[in-house]
């Protein structure tokens, strides 16, 4: 969604009714555009917000639990390979499909 120009504020704030509509139970977000949606879901849903993936990766590995799904959504221009490389090292050191 790096690309989006103009329209980005109003369609990254539009994603609330896509995550209310899923069910998601908790949302951690990173970057200007994101913290946009993050501010207006609903306060028990917003679970953390970060400038950078990087910056996000200690609070992501801190709410996911045994059990959760979990959705890491994002461009490459956005970088969110360190999210899931956390997630694998905490959950099964490191062992794709472990």
């Amino acid at each position: 969604m790096l690309e989006l120009g103009p329209a980005s504020p109003d369609l990254h704030r539009e994603l609330k009714e896509a995550v209310d509509a899923a069910g998601v139970d908790l949302v951690l977000a990173c970057g200007p555009m994101m913290r946009l949606l993050l501010d207006d879901l609903a306060a028990g849903k917003r679970g953390a917000w970060a400038e950078t993936s990087a910056d996000l990766v200690a609070p992501l590995v801190a709410a996911v639990q045994v059990g959760d799904v979990v959705m890491i959504k994002g461009s490459l221009g956005s970088r969110m390979a360190p999210l899931v490389e956390a997630l694998m090292q905490r959950f099964d050191g490191g062992r794709a499909g472990g």
